[in-house]
């Protein structure tokens, strides 16, 4: 064998010799891979609260919306297919647009929310809140539909 310059041979460590850890990394066994660190459960978090804000608010609006319109127009509208909104006593198109505007805004955001518990779930970052947010964002319309139904049913049209 050879000697290098130092004093030591240029092959002097093989590849089974184990070498000291260094101070700050993970020591794993040959072929095995660290495992990550944990990640925060915050999104699944927020997009689960976020769904089900959104829900609430979303059948709420829904119901307040259908209600004024039920109460000023009446009911015979339902099978024509359209809406005459100029019908609307002036004082109730504020009441009407402003619901209306609420279920639009809070349907964005439940949607937002929707996609967030995807996103979640796939990165694992909360991923058990991230699956409640899904399918909590598949029933959601189920909540909007009964609010509009509880309208129907309060202005006599059922």
């Amino acid at each position: 064998m050879t000697q290098s310059n130092y004093g030591q041979s240029p092959y002097a460590a093989t590849y089974g010799t184990p070498q000291a850890p260094q101070p700050g990394l993970q020591t794993a066994p040959y072929g095995a891979k660290p495992t990550p660190p944990a990640r925060s459960s915050v999104m699944g978090i927020v997009a689960l609260l976020l769904v089900v804000v959104c829900g609430v608010i979303c059948s709420v609006c829904a119901y307040s919306a259908y209600s004024t319109l039920f109460a000023d127009l009446g009911t015979g509208w339902i099978g024509s297919g359209s809406v005459d909104l100029d019908g609307l006593t002036p004082a109730a198109q504020p009441a009407f647009f402003a619901a209306f505007l609420g279920l639009m805004v809070t349907a964005v955001a439940g949607l937002v929310g929707f996609i967030l518990s995807i996103v979640a779930t796939v990165t694992k970052r909360g991923r058990a809140f991230g699956i409640i947010g899904i399918i909590l964002g598949v029933v959601a319309p189920v909540g909007i539909l009964g609010g509009v139904i509880m309208a129907m049913v309060s202005a006599g049209a059922v």
